[in-house]
């Protein structure tokens, strides 16, 4: 019900990466991402899984399914680029991504915990912001998705912590407590929803609203720059919460394989988009900006539908046989 959703918002932020595009809308994107992880760990919690021990361990194998294969494939790809390219070259074009240079932080690149934006050594730039997934994952998957109380009670402490990061003039984006906001309002998102029956058929409509709405968003958010950008990210939690409603009633089964792709896309979209701009800037000499994207951005969609129709068959082939 989210994949297009999901798939938007991954090429929003290989817009805002590939093509140097400074501004909000990236920000918001992966908060949404969050408030999205939120919701739909909630949801497999309480329906899919439940809080016994044999559903905490399936719900660890399968998180663990999902999110390393991908990010170990990214990496290898990063690997064997830094082995080819220049690194003046590769320097120049993103400062995080090199070899790791100490046992720490070959522990952190592997197994993605300790992550962190800035120039910190990522061979998959983004990747941070997974450190931020995986430790909400466990927050939310073994405490706080047990009740609406639990969710609640951590939805204001993430506010307030937010709150104060306002007051001391920090960004609340990339802050691993303030980030726990959009992950809590999410769960009670769901928590909130569950008990309405209502469900929409009509899949397209649905998400046209939606992927227009978000772009009359971001663009009245950048017409309004006298508000403070970290005040626009907490607002924008509102405006996000009421797309998620209306796609959490929409079910179309007759696209539910397609929206199901789009949205394990975005993934490998997220993952590779640096990776795969690298190449064609040093390929083919262009530099970072709209021609970039514009070249980089079909190639990456077909990369990640490739991978989807052949690799993770492969890994849930791996999975089935260690159950």
């Amino acid at each position: 019900m989210f994949g297009l959703l999901r798939f938007f918002l991954a090429l929003i932020v290989l817009w805002h990466h590939l093509g140097d595009n400074p501004g909000s809308p990236a920000y918001l994107s992966v908060w949404g991402f969050y408030m999205l992880s939120g919701f739909l760990m909630c949801l497999i919690m309480n329906e899919k899984y439940g809080f016994d021990t044999t559903g905490k361990i399936k719900y660890l194998k399968d998180r663990a399914f999902r999110i390393f294969p991908a990010y170990w494939l990214s990496i290898i790809l990063s690997i064997l680029l830094i082995s080819f390219i220049p690194i003046d070259f590769i320097n120049a074009y993103h400062v995080a991504l090199k070899i790791p240079a100490d046992i720490l932080t070959w522990f952190k690149n592997i197994f993605i915990f300790g992550l962190r934006p800035g120039i910190s050594t990522r061979l998959t730039p983004p990747a941070w912001a997974l450190n931020i997934e995986l430790i909400y994952y466990i927050l939310i998957g073994f405490i706080t998705s047990r009740s609406f109380k639990l969710t609640a009670i951590a939805t204001g402490v993430f506010f307030v912590v937010c709150c104060y990061a306002l007051f001391k003039s920090q960004s609340p984006y990339s802050n691993i407590l303030c980030s726990g906001l959009p992950f809590m309002l999410g769960g009670c998102l769901y928590f909130g929803l569950r008990k309405i029956k209502y469900r929409n058929n009509n899949y397209v409509i649905a998400n046209a609203i939606i992927l227009l709405a978000l772009i009359l968003s971001f663009i009245l958010i950048e017409f309004f720059d006298a508000i403070q950008f970290s005040i626009w990210l907490l607002i924008f939690q509102v405006v996000f919460a009421m797309f998620v409603a209306i796609l959490f009633f929409t079910a179309s089964e007759k696209f539910k394989r397609t929206d199901k792709i789009l949205g394990d896309m975005s993934y490998y979209i997220y993952l590779l988009h640096w990776q795969i701009g690298l190449i064609i800037t040093y390929c083919f000499g262009l530099s970072k900006g709209d021609y970039l994207v514009w070249v980089a951005m079909p190639v990456v969609i077909l990369l990640s539908v490739a991978l989807v129709l052949t690799f993770d068959p492969v890994i849930l082939k791996i999975k089935k046989r260690l159950s």
